[in-house]
C-alpha cells in the first residue's frame, strides 16, 4: 500500500472534503433549479411546499459551495498545484453517482458515461501523487 508523504496529508484531507461538498452542492443546486421554476409559474398551496424546499436546497447549495470554497483555499496553501488540481476532478464522477443513486433525479446509467467516468478516474490516479521513498 502506498503511503502519501505526512507533509501532503492535511492538504489532501481539504482538497477531498472540498471535493466532497462541491459535489453535494451541485445536486443541491440543481435540485433548487429543478423545483424553483415551478413556484414561479404557478404560485398555489402545493408550489409552496416545494417552494420552501427550494429555497432550502438553494441555500443548503449555497453553504456547501462556500465551505468547499474555503477548504479549497487551504488545499491550495498545502498542496503543490499539480497535486491539487487533478483532485477537482473526483466531482464529476461523484455528481454522476448522486444523480444516478439519489431519488429525483434523471440521469440514467449508459455505457458511454460509464466509460467517461472511468477514464476520469483513470487520469486522476495517473495524476496522483507518487509515494515517498
Amino acid at each position: 500500500m502506498s503511503r502519501v508523504s505526512n507533509s501532503l496529508r492535511p492538504g489532501l484531507m481539504h482538497a477531498v472534503a472540498s471535493v466532497l461538498l462541491v459535489s453535494i452542492a451541485q445536486l443541491a443546486l440543481k435540485r433548487a433549479a429543478t423545483d424553483l421554476p415551478v413556484v414561479v409559474s404557478a404560485l398555489s398551496f402545493t408550489t409552496l411546499t416545494t417552494y420552501g424546499a427550494a429555497v432550502m436546497a438553494l441555500l443548503f447549495g449555497l453553504a456547501c459551495y462556500a465551505a468547499s470554497m474555503l477548504l479549497w483555499l487551504r488545499a491550495l496553501g498545502e498542496l503543490p498545484l499539480s497535486v491539487a488540481y487533478p483532485l477537482l476532478a473526483l466531482s464529476y464522477p461523484l455528481v454522476y453517482l448522486g444523480a444516478l443513486l439519489l431519488p429525483g433525479f434523471e440521469d440514467a446509467l449508459s455505457a458511454t458515461r460509464l466509460l467517461g467516468m472511468l477514464l476520469t478516474l483513470l487520469g486522476i490516479a495517473l495524476l496522483a501523487p507518487r509515494p515517498v521513498r
